[in-house]
Order: C-alpha cells, then sequence, then structure tokens
C-alpha cells in the first residue's frame, strides 16, 4: 500500500484525502437527515401513494420536538388528502367503505383534532344515509314490500343525486298498492251476494282481513272493510227490526247483541238490545 501511495505527488494525495473527507462527510450528513427526516419523508411518499396504514404508522414516529415543523406538515397532508378522498366517494369515484376506513385510521392520530375534516367526515355520513336509504327502497320495491319502500324512499334529501329517481320510485309504489289493494277488493266483492246469501259479506271481510295482517299499513283496504262492514251491519239491522215487528223478539234480541258485538261504536244495536230486553221483561211480568 505504501508503495502504490509513494507513487502519487504530494498534491494528488492531498486531493485524494480531500475526496475521502468528503464521501465520509456526505455518508455522515446523509445518515443524520435520513435519521431526522425518514418518518416524514415515508409518510410523504406513503399518503401520495393511499397507503394510509403506512403514512399513519410514520406519523406515529415523528415524535419529539425537534420533528414539530414535520408534524404540522405531516398533519396538512393528511387533512388534504383526506378532503379529497371524501370528495371523491361523493361524486361516485371511492366507495364508502374504503373512504371510511381510510379517515377512521387517519383521524386516531394525523386529523385528531381537525375540525375542517370532521365537517367533511359529517358531510360523508350524510351523503352515505341518503345513499342507504335509496337502496333499501329499491330492495324493499323489488321485494313487493311497497309501504316499506316509501318509507325509505321518503327519507331520500333533496340535495341527493337519486332524490328526483326516489320521487318517482314513491308514485309507482304507490299505484302498486293501489292495484294491489283493487284486487283483494274485486275478490272480496264477488264473494258478495246481498240478495241469496248473506254471509258472504263476512267472508269478503275475512279476506281483507288476510290481506291487512299482512300489509296493516294499506289504509284503502281499511277503508274499504269499514265500507264492508258497515253495509252488513246495516243489511242485519233491518232484519233485526224485520223480526222485531213479525213478533220474533228472542232472535231480533240475539243479532241486536252480534251487531252491537261486532261494531260497539255504533248505537243503533245498542238500543235496540236494550228496547228488545224491556219488551221481553214486559211481557214476561
Amino acid at each position: 500500500m505504501g508503495k502504490i501511495w509513494g507513487k502519487f505527488s504530494n498534491t494528488q494525495r492531498v486531493i485524494m484525502i480531500g475526496i475521502i473527507i468528503l464521501l465520509v462527510v456526505v455518508i455522515i450528513l446523509r445518515a443524520n437527515v435520513s435519521r431526522l427526516r425518514g418518518p416524514y419523508c415515508r409518510f410523504e411518499d406513503a399518503i401520495n401513494a393511499g397507503n394510509v396504514k403506512v403514512a399513519v404508522d410514520s406519523y406515529k414516529k415523528l415524535g419529539g420536538a425537534a420533528n414539530k415543523k414535520d408534524r404540522v406538515n405531516a398533519e396538512k397532508m393528511g387533512s388534504k388528502y383526506a378532503r379529497i378522498e371524501i370528495s371523491n366517494y361523493i361524486s361516485g369515484e371511492e366507495s364508502y367503505e374504503k373512504v371510511s376506513e381510510e379517515i377512521s385510521m387517519l383521524q386516531e392520530s394525523v386529523l385528531k383534532n381537525d375540525s375542517q375534516v370532521a365537517e367533511y367526515v359529517d358531510k360523508m355520513e350524510y351523503w352515505h344515509n341518503a345513499e342507504e336509504m335509496f337502496r333499501l327502497g329499491k330492495e324493499a320495491k323489488e321485494a313487493g314490500l311497497y309501504e316499506e319502500a316509501i318509507d325509505y324512499f321518503e327519507q331520500v334529501p333533496k340535495d341527493y343525486v337519486a332524490y328526483d329517481e326516489a320521487q318517482v320510485a314513491i308514485e309507482e309504489s304507490e299505484e302498486l298498492i293501489e292495484a294491489r289493494a283493487k284486487q283483494i277488493i274485486e275478490q272480496a266483492m264477488a264473494t258478495i251476494n246481498i240478495k241469496e246469501d248473506l254471509h258472504t259479506y263476512m267472508d269478503a271481510i275475512k279476506i281483507l282481513d288476510d290481506y291487512m295482517a299482512e300489509y296493516p299499513e294499506d289504509n284503502f283496504i281499511a277503508a274499504r272493510r269499514e265500507q264492508f262492514m258497515d253495509e252488513y251491519y246495516n243489511i242485519q239491522l233491518k232484519n233485526v227490526t224485520a223480526m222485531a215487528e213479525s213478533g220474533d223478539t228472542e232472535s231480533a234480541l240475539k243479532l241486536a247483541k252480534e251487531l252491537q258485538s261486532l261494531n260497539p261504536e255504533r248505537k243503533e244495536a245498542q238500543d235496540y238490545v236494550k228496547q228488545l230486553q224491556d219488551q221481553i221483561s214486559e211481557t214476561q211480568n
């Protein structure tokens, strides 16, 4: 080694020593920069690549007063990334599940005190709820659960992108409910023959009762059932009168009591029961 070194002039030796010293200095400086700036650089690379987990892990290593500036810069980058991702979800470019998971990880550390991102998160959840109401409404409508579908569609806010579609779906569901109810009423009406067989009224009412057990919120059918009940009640009330006038008081009283039980809110049968009971008591006395 000495022989080789002796072949160089003093000037060359000085230059070579300077180069070696410079390389050592560069290596030392790079090591220090890597040590001080390493976590921030990894955070920056990760957040730009959309790797939130690595970014969060790198941020957690930015402890101590020396890294305060890096933490602030990392928080700004994380905040910008979160707001962009939420906007992407609202525009339909990203899924709720992906963005929600990312924001949740960032809020645990990087964005813990970021009120601006918190407002964006509220907007994201608002949008997601609208999205869910619309989705559930469509599923209910496709399953034939039209009343349930209407409840969901009515919760879709006006500023949601599919609001107009939800309103159309409400109108369609209402039409389908009406068509379904009309079909049941036609079936019930087909069982009624007032002149020949009065008990078919109760058969018709049973058809409507069975329908209402499955669709209790169908007010259209409920109103039609009440109409059938009133018609039946009125016809039987005339029969009570006819029986009483013919002298068949016992049969008239029995039928009046049945009508009283059938519709306690109507007073006609109650009045007949009292009147007929008084007549029977007078007769017995």
